[in-house]
């Protein structure tokens, strides 16, 4: 039985995009994490000074949500959207490569800044938006390995394939976006109140 994205017999969790996902988020989490622990001491206080900057008004909540979504949006976009160009498949990959490396190095820097206050910040300061944003990423990225496998697993020619699924599997994509931006909202009302501790 041919697999597709139709609605009305959706593609099935595929176990080995699901893993494959999973890997490169953990490796992208380890390299990140290995990299600050590369850091001069010097450039790791500067970045800890950075952090300490005074913050916690509105504005600078607004300005938070800004910046999250600018960071956040493309990002998504992009892995919910590259599958489609076929040859654009691997970015969506290394986006979630990126945030593992991201959030890797975030904690790592707080945790070896400031030992187990800064473990604090990690929990209040990172977790929060990231029960949102990660899973949203981890499935997009999922979704995306599922499309590129159905196309190529079809007997239908490859332009046919992309007209049949593209608008369904957009449509799963688009489906996360709000869980997105509720986890952009809650990086810019965490952001300042615990940036300043």
């Amino acid at each position: 039985m041919e697999k597709t994205f139709t609605n009305r017999n959706p593609i099935p969790l595929n176990r080995k995009a699901a893993l494959l996902a999973l890997f490169l988020f953990l490796t992208g989490l380890s390299l990140g994490s290995f990299l600050e622990m590369e850091l001069a001491a010097e450039v790791r206080d500067d970045l800890w000074r950075f952090l300490h900057l005074p913050g916690g008004s509105a504005a600078s909540s607004l300005t938070l949500l800004l910046h999250s979504l600018g960071r956040n949006l493309p990002l998504f976009l992009l892995t919910a959207a590259a599958p489609l160009t076929v040859i654009g498949f691997p970015a969506s990959l290394l986006v979630l490569l990126f945030k593992g490396v991201s959030l890797g190095f975030s904690a790592a820097l707080l945790f070896q800044s400031a030992g187990f206050h800064g473990l604090f910040l990690t929990v209040t300061s990172l977790m929060p938006q990231n029960l949102l944003l990660l899973p949203c990423f981890y499935t997009a990225a999922v979704l995306a390995i599922q499309f590129f496998l159905c196309l190529f697993g079809s007997s239908d020619s490859l332009g046919n394939c992309l007209k049949l699924h593209s608008l369904p599997f957009l449509k799963k994509q688009l489906r996360l976006l709000p869980f997105l931006l509720l986890g952009c909202l809650l990086e810019a009302l965490t952001g300042p109140i615990q940036l300043p501790l």
